[in-house]
């Protein structure tokens, strides 16, 4: 498996975190959790599909030839 394709698995699992997580916002009715705890790890892990967003654009710039798209 490629990079690229590690990547993408991870993003995906991400994806899937966030799905998981929303579902449990609306589908909670404990007022023990706080929602802005819930929004924090929310923010938390949408982060963390953006950083992996950008690994991939560099991955891509690298292969294609274009290294320089992404330094400085």
């Amino acid at each position: 498996m490629t990079a690229i394709n590690h990547i993408l698995v991870a993003e995906q699992d991400l994806r899937d975190e966030v799905a998981l997580l929303q579902g449990f916002i609306e589908s909670s009715a404990s007022a023990a959790i706080e929602d802005s705890v819930l929004d924090v790890v929310l923010v938390a892990v949408e982060l963390r599909i953006d950083a992996l967003r950008a690994r991939i654009a560099r991955f891509a710039a690298v292969r294609e030839g274009r290294p320089d798209d992404f330094c400085g």
